[in-house]
């Protein structure tokens, strides 16, 4: 028997004690069944040290390269036949929170939130 799931896929910087904070926040934003109730599980590689790293270019003056240590977030999102989120829809409504959370925690904005999603087939026994 087979399940039809979204999988989404967070990069969470993770490169001060600021963001370190946000990265929980996320953690428990996710917990939270009664705003989430359709997030089955999550895993997530080790918080710090990060397990990794990398950078990405900033199309902000001055245009560099930016060093970032990552988070990466995998979440179970089960679908609702009723309402049938399809996977950019859901993963929209999480790039905002993780954002507004950044905003609100971290020492400065994120200039982007990158997530990936995409639907699956969970294999059953």
């Amino acid at each position: 028997m087979a399940e039809t799931r979204i999988r989404i896929i967070c990069h969470l910087p993770n490169n001060n004690a600021r963001q370190a904070f946000v990265v929980h926040k996320v953690f428990g934003y996710l917990r939270k069944k009664a705003v989430n109730r359709h997030c089955g599980g999550f895993t997530h590689s080790s918080v710090w040290p990060t397990a990794f790293g990398g950078g990405w270019y900033s199309q902000k003056k001055p245009r560099s390269w930016v060093p970032d240590h990552i988070v990466v977030c995998m979440i179970d999102w089960l679908v609702d036949e009723s309402v049938r989120d399809d996977a950019s829809t859901v993963a929209e409504k999480l790039r905002t929170t993780i954002r507004k959370l950044y905003e609100k925690y971290a020492d400065h904005p994120e200039e982007e939130v990158w997530i990936v999603a995409h639907e699956i087939m969970r294999l059953d026994n």
